[in-house]
């Protein structure tokens, strides 16, 4: 719950794609009782579509996090991964945008971790 474990940055073809999943795993983080708790979180290893969800959540607050520090991650990567959790989603019109919204309320909590003196450069 505290700790994110990820290979080594050497094990990644880019810098870029090793921030890219470790800010995935850093949306996850805040899933959590002890933080957001989010309840597809909770749910994610009883439920498709809980992981489906924060899945989504996860990779769309990756790319969040990725613009706002001027990374460029592949596209390929995030695009061929949201396609398919949108796609066990279908049903649902309006959760891209539910989850577009959760993502940067986890985006937002975890810029409010950082140091008052913390800008972020433009």
């Amino acid at each position: 719950e505290n700790e994110i474990a990820i290979p080594p940055i050497a094990s990644f073809e880019s810098p870029e794609l090793y921030y890219s999943v470790y800010l995935h795993e850093l949306i996850h983080w805040t899933g959590t009782k002890s933080r957001m708790h989010r309840e597809c979180f909770a749910c994610y290893h009883n439920s498709k579509a809980a992981r489906a969800e924060e899945e989504l959540i996860a990779e769309l607050g990756s790319a969040f996090l990725s613009a706002q520090l001027g990374l460029s991650p592949p596209l390929d990567t995030n695009v061929a991964y949201l396609q398919g959790w949108l796609k066990a989603l279908k049903n649902d019109k309006r959760y891209l945008f539910k989850a577009a919204a959760a993502a940067q309320r986890a985006c937002d909590y975890l810029w409010s971790l950082q140091p008052k003196s913390t800008t972020l450069a433009a």
